[in-house]
């Protein structure tokens, strides 16, 4: 007898949609030069400019492996909570001269290659 029920990636998937929101807000998206499907119901989160996901996922609304922002023009700081992305690799934040990073909570983001 299963007593599971339901997704076992929906936490996850909205999450994940979550922090990229979060991202989104903190550094003033609505500006940003590059939003394709950010923000926008119904677009998955693998379909956002500089959002990439895990090869051969099966589901456009989950696996963030890394975030390629370069030059969105990102104003802001970048929240703690890009770290809890449970699969991120890569982040590239490069030419935004107005965004700041922090290090709190990077301990988080087990997968993040240097």
């Amino acid at each position: 007898n299963n007593n599971f029920v339901g997704n076992s990636h929906c936490t996850e998937k909205n999450e994940e949609r979550d922090i990229l929101m979060d991202l989104f807000d903190k550094t003033n998206g609505l500006f940003w030069s590059n939003k394709d499907g950010w923000g926008m119901q119904g677009v998955p989160i693998c379909t956002w400019d500089g959002v990439v996901c895990e090869d051969g996922n099966d589901d456009p609304n989950h696996g963030v492996v890394a975030l390629k922002l370069e030059n969105f023009q990102l104003d802001g700081d970048v929240p703690s909570s890009i770290y809890k992305l449970p699969m991120l690799k890569e982040l590239n934040f490069r030419y935004n001269y107005d965004v700041t990073m922090t290090f709190e909570g990077i301990e988080q983001a087990e997968n993040l290659e240097v």
